[in-house]
C-alpha cells in the first residue's frame, strides 16, 4: 500500500474518562489509516451520539430509540467459520515485515512499549511484546509483561453476561430492579440497555467525586454517584457511552454466580481458552510486570477501579486467541455473537463506529475510497491505547496495546499495510500464500 500525502488537518475532540482532549493530526500517513486515527480517538473513549444532559427524571417505561440512524447488521457470512483456527506462526517473510513495522513504530512514534499481534486463520500468528515497562527509571519489559486493555475489557464483561443468558440464568429484558431496586429507573432499565449503552444512566467518571484516579474506588462508590446524578435520558431513547452500566453488569454477574467478578472471568473465559498472559484484575490488585501508564497526570493510575468497564490485563496474542474463539462460537453460540451486532448504534457524528452488545463495528474508507469493516473494540485512556479487531474482508485479526498516547489505529494501520504488501507480492508472483 502506498503512502499518500495527508494534506489537511484532522482535528478531533475526544472525551476520555471525564477529561477533554484535542487531537490534531497533520502529515503523511498510509492511505488506509487516515480514518483509523479518528477511530482510535472517538470509540471507547466515550465519543457520544447522545443528547445534551437534562434534569433527572423518573420514567415508567422505556421508549423507542430516537437517535441517529443505525448501521445495518453485518451479514452472517462475514463471521469466521468454526474451523477458522489460528495455529503456528506466520511465514518468515511476513513475520520479518511485521517485525520491521513494529520496530519502526517503537522508534518513529517514540512509543515506550507495545504488545502487537496479527492472526490469520489457517496460516498462523505473529506477535511482539517489546519496549520498556517504565521509562523513568528505565526498565525493560519482563518476559511476563502485561498491558492494560482499558475498555476492550467491556467485551469480556459482555461475553460473560451473554453466557449467563445462554445458561438461562439471565435474560436480556430482565430489569435492573431485580438486583438494584432503589437505583433511579431500575424498574425500566434492562440488561440489554446496559450492554448497549442505551440505559440513560450517568457514566461514573463524569463526577468530580471520582477525579482521583490514583486511589481505589469500589463499585459501590461509582454506582452511588451515578444514582445521585440520575438518568440523562429516558431508557432506550438515545445512545451514550457509559462505564457505570458495565460496573452494574459486573455486580449482577457476581450476585448470580455467588463469587467475585474477576473469578467468573477466569472460569468462563481465561481458563477454558488457556490464556496464559491474561488477568482479570481483582479489586486493588497490583500486577507485577504491568506496563506503566505514561501520562503526566495519570502515571499512578489505579487500574482495578473500572471493574467491569475495564479490568483486563493481557498481551496481544492472547487477545487474538480470545477474539477468534468468540467470533467462531467457541465461547458463546455463534448466533449469540452475531445477534450482538444486530442493532448497531452510531457512536459519533462521524458515523465510522457503531456499538452493539459490548462489541463494535467500524465502517470507514481510506483516502482512495476503499471501504474497511472491522469487528472488535477499542480502549482509550490518557497514557493507554488499545485495539482488537477482525477485518471481515481480509479475514485477519489485529490486536495492539500501547502504554502511550500514540493512536492505536495509526499503529495497526502499519501492520495492515505489511500484510497487504505481502499478499500483493505473492499474488503478483503467483506464489501460494501459506
Amino acid at each position: 500500500m502506498s503512502t499518500v500525502p495527508f494534506t489537511h488537518a484532522l482535528s478531533l475532540f475526544c472525551k476520555i474518562e471525564g477529561n477533554l482532549y484535542f487531537l490534531r493530526v497533520v502529515g503523511k500517513l498510509p492511505a488506509l489509516i487516515l480514518l483509523t486515527v479518528e477511530l482510535s480517538c472517538l470509540s471507547a473513549c466515550g465519543g457520544s451520539a447522545g443528547p445534551q444532559l437534562t434534569a433527572t427524571k423518573l420514567y415508567t417505561s422505556s421508549t423507542a430509540y430516537q437517535g441517529a440512524p443505525l448501521h445495518a447488521p453485518p451479514p452472517t457470512t462475514v463471521f469466521p467459520q468454526e474451523q477458522s483456527i489460528i495455529e503456528g506462526t506466520l511465514p518468515p517473510s511476513l513475520t520479518a515485515s511485521l517485525d520491521a513495522a513494529a520496530d519502526s513504530i517503537l522508534k518513529d512514534q517514540a512509543v515506550p512499549a507495545l504488545s502487537a499481534a496479527v492472526g490469520i486463520p489457517g496460516q498462523g500468528m505473529w506477535s511482539m511484546t517489546r519496549g520498556f515497562e517504565n521509562i523513568s527509571p528505565r526498565k525493560p519489559l519482563s518476559d511476563q509483561a502485561y498491558f492494560w486493555w482499558a475498555s476492550v475489557g467491556k467485551t469480556f464483561t459482555a461475553t460473560v453476561t451473554m453466557k449467563l443468558i445462554e445458561e438461562h440464568k439471565l435474560q436480556y429484558e430482565d430489569k435492573l430492579s431485580t438486583w438494584f431496586p432503589t437505583f433511579p429507573n431500575a424498574g425500566v432499565i434492562t440488561i440489554n440497555q446496559l450492554l448497549t449503552h442505551t440505559s440513560g444512566i450517568s457514566s461514573f467518571q463524569e463526577g468530580p467525586d471520582l477525579e482521583s484516579k490514583q486511589r481505589y474506588h469500589p463499585p459501590s462508590e461509582a454506582i452511588n454517584l451515578a444514582a445521585t446524578h440520575g438518568s440523562d435520558f429516558q431508557p432506550g431513547q438515545h445512545w451514550m457511552y457509559n462505564n457505570t452500566g458495565y460496573i452494574l453488569l459486573a455486580q449482577i454477574i457476581e450476585k448470580i454466580e455467588g463469587k467475585p467478578f474477576h473469578e467468573v472471568i477466569q472460569e468462563k473465559i481465561i481458563a477454558p481458552l488457556h490464556l496464559k498472559h491474561t488477568v482479570a484484575l481483582a479489586p486493588r490488585q497490583i500486577l507485577e510486570g504491568l506496563a506503566i501508564v505514561h501520562d503526566a497526570q495519570f502515571g499512578n493510575l489505579e487500574l482495578s477501579s473500572p471493574y467491569g468497564a475495564a479490568n483486563i490485563a493481557s498481551r496481544a496474542d492472547d487477545m487474538i486467541t480470545f477474539w477468534n474463539a468468540l467470533l467462531t462460537g467457541r465461547i458463546l453460540d455463534q448466533a449469540t455473537v452475531q445477534q450482538a451486532f444486530s442493532t448497531l448504534y452510531p457512536m459519533s457524528e462521524a458515523r465510522t463506529e457503531f456499538y452493539g452488545r459490548g462489541m463494535m463495528l467500524f465502517d470507514f474508507h481510506s483516502s482512495v475510497g476503499a471501504q474497511y469493516i472491522w469487528l472488535g473494540h477499542t480502549g482509550s485512556h490518557p497514557g493507554v491505547k488499545s485495539l482488537l479487531v477482525y477485518d471481515i474482508a481480509d479475514k485477519v485479526f489485529y490486536a495492539l496495546a500501547l502504554n502511550s498516547d500514540v493512536q492505536a489505529g495509526v499503529v495497526v494501520g502499519k501492520l495492515v499495510e505489511a500484510v497487504k504488501q505481502y499478499r500483493q507480492l505473492h499474488t503478483s508472483l503467483k506464489i501460494p500464500i501459506l
